[in-house]
């Protein structure tokens, strides 16, 4: 059994009462054309919003992940919500954010998080294992198989994600 790893970044933790989170993921594959980003809004235990975005390939799986959450943090504040807390799995992404660790050609993502970290009154960012993101997993997966680039913020499944959407609820 996996040990669960807890990594947090909190400039601000979130309240007792704040229940909301956001599950980010991405999906990147070697010699791929395409980078799928995938989030899930979760407030409470009740799905409220997710995203797809399938774009150009990034330089690297991390690039992708610290993509998916740049992206994310974006769509949570362009939906006003003011007080958040991401989710991901990728503890490297969570190293670099913490300055634990320094990798030069991801120095322009990492500082796009913290500016944009400063648009919410509160905001967090933890490590989750893989299992518990399967939905953002699959909605990464699914996005970056598309061949044309494209935006999807919805708050229910759409009808082409119907293959997957037990994985969704």
């Amino acid at each position: 059994m996996q040990e669960e790893q807890v990594l947090e970044v909190g400039w601000d933790r979130p309240s007792e009462g704040n229940t909301r989170r956001c599950q980010v993921d991405a999906s990147w594959v070697y010699e791929g054309q395409r980078t799928g980003l995938g989030f899930v809004l979760i407030e409470g235990e009740r799905r409220a919003l997710m995203g797809l975005k399938n774009c150009n390939q990034t330089a690297s799986p991390l690039h992708a992940e610290a993509e998916g959450l740049i992206w994310a943090m974006k769509m949570m504040h362009e939906y006003e919500h003011r007080s958040m807390h991401f989710e991901t799995d990728c503890a490297q992404l969570l190293k670099l954010i913490q300055n634990l660790e320094e990798w030069p050609s991801m120095a322009n993502a990492i500082e796009e998080i913290k500016i944009n970290s400063n648009l919410f009154d509160t905001f967090s960012v933890s490590y989750i294992p893989h299992g518990i993101n399967q939905r953002a997993d699959c909605l990464a997966k699914t996005t970056r198989v598309c061949s044309d680039s494209f935006t999807s913020v919805c708050s229910e499944t759409h009808v082409w994600l119907a293959h997957v959407g037990s994985l969704l609820e």
